[in-house]
């Protein structure tokens, strides 16, 4: 039997230890990964199908067998379980709406004190998995990797009952911290601005006339709301021959949808505050750069922040400069989570130091891509979500975009109870399937005309 030391692991790097503490402090319960499954002879996901594609999982992913030691230390170690009980991490219930489910889990924080995995599963009318994983393991692409090992797994196992109980071996794989295989060194010019803007007054930078919702309260709490948007394969597809043409990329392109429909709605139902910019911001996969392959659950992620000037009406000029920029980011951002290493360890501080106070961000957009299953077999995706919290000091609203292997697309609206107003929201999403339908409009009228040109000789 192996001791303590021997299933020790590695010490938690500063972007995972951000998110280690910003769960304790009950900022953040999770990040969401959702998948319908079907199979052509009817099985469904029952504990007798899915544990034994789960114990394949938990043998092959370390992220789903690890826990949090040394909690009160500067830096927390991750180390390995002696075992996971599935029957204490897996729920199956009936009755419910994804929506439901999902408001459900982000009020559930994972206790790290506890020698329990962090990540459970809800099993919806045994056939939609529902993954909520805590944000210190995995960023959202390791939703999307989970999902697709699980598809596989389904399809190399045989319906049996099993024990429950899983050991978690030493192999497992376990990836490394983002900064021990990236260079997020921040150059000395980006240390000094970011130094000046923790004592410039608010009113001296971008964000005191940029739009970030409602000021952070005093009294923690994960409460998140949910709306779901979802688009057909064909609306997609005429949605991709958009941005193609206008040299544009999906994300940059939701990106500039966003930004038209929340001017608006901030226009019509804020018309007396004085904002003039958007505080928007993008997650940028890193794992181009550390290595992480598609199939890896890590934390590999910086984020691009910009402050885009209100523009009601939806611009492929926007989309397109945009788009520019987001690759750029690719090697411009890692300084970003390097910025998190002159915290020195005083994230508790840093994150208190936010309640009451005007919120640093306004918009997410979290796009995730499309999950892509190669061949035909029994078992199917059918239909994915995606969705995180962050949502007492994150931003007031996020899109959480994902597209299943049927080419449709799926966005998650999701913004803390308190960051901004229902009605104010219930506004945004319309106005946002509006101006995405408009696009997709335009698009099969072009088409529908260049169809009905004659040649004439």
């Amino acid at each position: 039997m192996t001791n303590d030391v021997e299933r020790r692991i590695r010490g938690a790097g500063a972007l995972e230890q951000y998110h280690i503490i910003r769960g304790a402090l009950q900022l953040d319960s999770c990040v969401i990964s959702a998948a319908e499954y079907s199979h052509s002879g009817g099985l469904s996901l029952s504990k007798q199908v899915l544990f034994p594609a789960l114990r394949v999982l938990i043998q092959t992913h370390g992220a789903l067998g690890v826990h949090i030691v040394d909690r009160d230390t500067i830096q927390p170690v991750y180390s390995r379980l002696r075992s996971v009980n599935l029957t204490e991490v897996v729920e199956y219930v009936h009755g419910s709406t994804i929506a439901e489910i999902l408001e459900v889990q982000f009020l559930k924080l994972f206790n790290i004190s506890s020698e329990a995995p962090l990540w459970r599963l809800v099993v919806l009318e045994e056939k939609i998995v529902v993954l909520a994983w805590h944000h210190c393991i995995g960023d959202g692409l390791s939703g999307v990797a989970f999902q697709r090992a699980l598809l596989n797994a389904l399809k190399q196992t045989q319906p049996q009952d099993i024990d429950s109980v899983v050991e978690v071996p030493l192999t497992a794989k376990f990836s490394p911290s983002l900064e021990s295989v990236v260079n997020v060194s921040p150059p000395l010019s980006v240390v000094l601005r970011g130094v000046l803007n923790l004592f410039l007054p608010i009113y001296w930078t971008p964000r005191f006339t940029a739009w970030t919702g409602n000021p952070v309260g005093h009294t923690p709490n994960t409460a998140t709301r949910v709306r779901i948007m979802q688009f057909s394969a064909s609306d997609v597809a005429r949605f991709h021959e958009e941005c193609r043409s206008h040299r544009a990329t999906v994300t940059s392109a939701l990106y500039a949808v966003a930004i038209s429909a929340l001017s608006q709605t901030i226009q019509d139902m804020k018309p007396s505050e004085k904002y003039k910019t958007i505080a928007a911001s993008i997650p940028i996969s890193l794992r181009s750069l550390s290595g992480a392959s598609e199939e890896d659950m890590c934390e590999h992620v910086s984020t691009h922040h910009s402050y885009p000037a209100f523009q009601p009406e939806f611009s492929w000029r926007l989309a397109s400069t945009y788009a520019s920029t987001l690759r750029e980011q690719k090697t411009a951002s890692p300084p970003a989570v390097g910025m998190l290493g002159y915290l020195f360890g005083r994230f508790v501080g840093y994150f208190t130091g936010k309640y009451d106070a005007k919120r640093e961000g306004g918009l997410e957009i979290s796009n995730v891509g499309r999950i892509v299953v190669h061949g035909i077999d029994a078992w199917s995706i059918d239909d994915m979500w995606f969705a995180q919290c962050d949502s007492y000091v994150g931003s007031a609203l996020k899109l959480n975009v994902v597209g299943p292997p049927s080419g449709s697309l799926t966005i998650i609206a999701t913004g803390g109870q308190y960051a901004a107003e229902d009605a104010f929201v219930d506004a945004f999403v319309s106005l946002f399937e509006a101006r995405f339908a408009d696009i997709v409009n335009a698009e099969a009228e072009t088409k529908g005309a260049h169809d009905g040109l004659s040649v004439c000789t």
